[in-house]
């Protein structure tokens, strides 16, 4: 994701160039052009010697200084800061994409009646967090589907008891991509919260 969002910074008549610099760090592009990218996906050679030496400091020295995780985790707040056109203060750092959701859904005052929005066959790791941690909060599913019919339906099921919108930015089965700055006119119309889970898109897709 970095290395896209390189590209984007360069001179155009360089782009080529960096281009091939960069597939030069994913061995599998000499063999395969890989699209699954859902899940898991290729290491580069940088991330695995990483990992490497993270194995080598378990293996030699027992654990991993604390300062040496803070610095980790602050150079990874300020990369995911440039992604996002964010401030490096805005950016909090989470395990994983349910952890992340359940923080903030946690910090809100819930009450039974409430409900969330939630995409039809959304990603597990955004549905479930709402399903067993919000028992008495309503669960509206609304479809994916293209141009403003989605939006349309989206608003239809808004009512004064919607507390949030859930959703993933580019669905993980069909490539769909949801316009955020759109769906955030709709939420802030109705003074809900929307919460986002970016992976799919981003360092390929521009976001501020």
């Amino acid at each position: 994701m970095v290395g896209v969002w390189f590209c984007k910074m360069i001179k155009p008549k360089s782009i080529k160039m960096e281009l091939e610099k960069i597939r030069e760090l994913f061995p599998i592009t000499k063999n395969k052009i890989y699209l699954n990218h859902a899940s898991t996906g290729p290491l580069t050679t940088k991330a695995r010697k990483a990992m490497e030496e993270l194995l080598d400091v378990y293996e030699f020295e027992g654990d991993v200084k604390k300062e040496t995780l803070e610095e980790a985790e602050e150079e990874t707040r300020q990369l995911s800061a440039l992604l996002l056109g964010a401030e490096p203060g805005e950016i909090a750092v989470s395990k994983n994409t349910s952890q992340g959701l359940i923080i903030p859904m946690n910090a809100l005052e819930w009450k039974k009646g409430d409900n969330v929005i939630l995409i039809k066959g959304g990603f597990p790791a955004n549905i479930y967090p709402w399903v067993y941690n919000l028992p008495d909060v309503e669960k509206r599913f609304v479809e994916l589907e293209k141009n403003e019919v989605f939006y349309k339906k989206l608003e239809k099921v808004i009512d004064k008891k919607t507390k949030a919108v859930s959703v993933d930015w580019v669905d993980f089965l069909t490539g769909r991509r949801i316009n955020l700055e759109k769906l955030g006119e709709v939420c802030r119309s109705k003074n809900i919260l929307l919460f986002v889970d970016g992976i799919q898109g981003l360092g390929v897709v521009d976001i501020q």
